[in-house]
């Protein structure tokens, strides 16, 4: 994979990377793969420019805090919060702390979350709680916030600001770097990912990804330990393109 998205680089292709994950998530990748900082992060919620600079974010509304920050203290659940660049927690647990396995730096422990901005939080839990929060809350929060599970039936469950996705993110970058969406292709693995795969001209799933995306995707290529996304840059954008 690393290959081929160096050829594609030396082609004059541009890597841009969309996580749900935070900016400091990803400074391995960035490093290994010779990118430039700019990038859409915290599920299309924050952009950053080539210097690594915030050049436009969306908050959850104050009003929303307050309320998440009520249910992690009534509910057993534990939470993660993102702020811009920051990752921060209420109560440090080892599943807080497990975090890290995913690249993201440790959880801040902070006293309350309304003290900050914030672009989205994350419930860690039982899937029971977590279905239970989400059915008292999702009617609440309608116009406002909405929950999201990037990984269907996973034990984490999001709450974003309405109206915000990857794709929506994406096409905000694409904009500042004059560049078109129709001379795009996009790959992804999970239900946070359609937005991004419709914006695309090719739209790929990976082949370990779900099921939702495989169906509505242009194409659908091997999982992530059979490169994927290799096979896909191939067939799409690497061959032969004389015919």
């Amino acid at each position: 994979t690393l290959t081929a998205l160096e050829r594609f680089m030396a082609m004059g292709g541009m890597v841009v990377l969309a996580t749900g994950k935070s900016y400091r998530s990803a400074t391995d990748m960035r490093r290994q793969l010779g990118l430039g900082a700019s990038g859409v992060y915290v599920q299309g919620l924050v952009i950053h420019d080539e210097a690594g600079e915030i050049i436009e974010q969306i908050l959850l509304a104050p009003e929303i805090v307050a309320e998440l920050d009520k249910i992690v203290r009534e509910w057993d659940v534990d939470l993660i919060a993102y702020s811009g660049r920051e990752v921060y927690t209420p109560f440090v647990t080892e599943v807080t702390d497990g975090l890290m396995i995913y690249h993201e730096p440790r959880p801040q422990q902070i006293e309350r979350l309304t003290d900050y901005e914030l672009n989205k939080v994350m419930f860690i839990g039982d899937l029971s709680v977590l279905a239970g929060i989400r059915a008292k809350y999702e009617h609440l929060f309608e116009g406002k916030a909405s929950f999201l599970q990037a990984v269907p039936n996973s034990n984490m469950l999001e709450v974003v600001p309405v109206n915000s996705s990857k794709g929506a993110g994406v096409a905000k970058l694409l904009k500042r770097l004059g560049r078109s969406a129709e001379r795009m292709l996009a790959v992804g693995d999970g239900d946070n990912d359609k937005e991004l795969l419709a914006l695309a001209a090719i739209g790929v799933a990976m082949g370990n990804g779900a099921e939702g995306l495989k169906e509505m995707a242009d194409f659908v290529t091997a999982d992530n330990e059979h490169d994927g996304v290799a096979l896909a840059l191939e067939r799409f954008v690497l061959k032969d393109r004389s015919d």
